[in-house]
């Protein structure tokens, strides 16, 4: 599964997030002990505590969601229907990725203009 493959950077992307954002040290350490062996729903369980809020409006479990169409896809829906829903999918998924890097670019130029000061 795409979700399953890419976990492990999507991880790497909220770890450093939760970090540079000084956030709960809970958070981080179950991060960490994710890159053990854990059932997928507990990765995205720990991963969607630590999306920044502005990542889950009105508490939005997004990565759970996304789970969830996944493997309804891989136990239920049709080829076709799956492809309807992988458009949506890489779209979430794009998003998601993207704002943690950007937030990740702005934050280093930040510190950069900071400590030009």
């Amino acid at each position: 599964m795409i979700t399953e493959a890419n976990i492990a950077g999507l991880i790497d992307l909220l770890e450093e997030d939760v970090r540079a954002s000084g956030g709960d040290l809970a958070i981080t350490s179950a991060l960490v002990e994710l890159r053990k062996e854990s059932p997928m729903s507990e990765k995205i369980r720990v991963a969607n505590l630590a999306l920044p809020p502005h990542l889950k409006p009105d508490g939005l479990n997004l990565l759970g969601r996304l789970y969830q169409v996944l493997s309804e896809g891989v136990h239920s829906l049709s080829d076709a229907e799956c492809l309807e829903r992988a458009k949506t999918i890489s779209e979430c998924l794009a998003f998601l990725v993207s704002e943690l890097a950007s937030r990740k670019q702005h934050q280093a130029r930040f510190k950069s203009v900071v400590g030009r000061l």
